[in-house]
């Protein structure tokens, strides 16, 4: 799979230089004087195109890679919706390119649209096998967003049950993964401490009220944040799969 993947990775980026060569050297020669319809269907896509790959990777080099989860880090060209505009104008421009053929029979110009309908069949098939797996495991398997909703139904639930116990007006969300650290934030509307390692040192914890602290942590990553866990004033308040919740309070000084 991964070598079918690089294959086509190579392909996409030879078939892109090309394209960029071409466009650049008709326009050096002929401008943009008495373009054709499809031309000009062809110029468009070419610089929408380049300028939302140009302004992705111009992002990506400006804005430090965002840690998604504790194992992969996240750049703006890296991220394929992003990409939909580009991916829908070249496969338009294949239907675009057979009907231009209609009129024009030349034998390169057949060869180049078979060769674009050829590298999309794989694609197409695994869209319908894709589908088809939906259709057929429908209510039977769990999606991304019904897990994160059940997640971050159970941490404001640890969240409300702590303060039941303890009443205290500002709680905190702090942990190891990125990702889930908002999904909670998001969904009960607390503020996040971004530097978890300062769990590990509570006098660089400052606050002028109590504050409740959600610890969210990773069970992978224990070893890391034993000076927080062998508190004793830290509380384990569950766990949800690998992920351990802990609560703690933490005093103005």
């Amino acid at each position: 799979e991964k070598l079918f993947f690089n294959i086509y990775q190579g392909i996409y980026i030879i078939a892109l230089l090309v394209v960029i060569t071409g466009c650049c050297h008709r326009l050096l020669k002929h401008g943009f004087k008495n373009l054709s319809l499809v031309q000009s269907f062809f110029y468009l896509a070419f610089f929408l195109s380049v300028s939302i790959i140009l302004l992705l990777g111009i992002l990506s080099l400006l804005v430090e890679k965002e840690e998604i989860f504790s194992w992969r880090l996240w750049t703006y060209i890296e991220e394929a919706r992003y990409h939909g505009l580009p991916n829908v104008l070249m496969h338009l421009g294949v239907f675009v390119l057979y009907q231009y053929y209609c009129a024009n029979r030349t034998r390169l110009l057949k060869y180049i649209i078979f060769f674009f309908l050829l590298l999309m069949i794989p694609e197409m098939l695994r869209g319908i096998y894709f589908d088809i797996n939906r259709i057929r495991n429908f209510k039977k398997e769990e999606y991304s967003w019904q897990y994160e909703k059940r997640f971050q139904q159970y941490a404001d639930s640890v969240i409300q049950t702590e303060k039941q116990g303890r009443p205290v007006e500002k709680v905190v969300v702090t942990g190891t993964s990125y990702y889930m650290n908002h999904r909670v934030v998001i969904n009960s509307h607390v503020p996040l401490l971004t530097e978890v390692y300062k769990i590990n040192d509570f006098s660089s914890l400052n606050t002028k009220s109590p504050v409740l602290l959600l610890v969210i942590i990773e069970k992978k990553t224990f070893p890391a944040f034993q000076p927080f866990l062998s508190r004793k004033d830290v509380k384990a308040a569950g766990n949800f799969g690998d992920y351990f919740f802990y609560t703690t309070y933490v005093a103005p000084h």
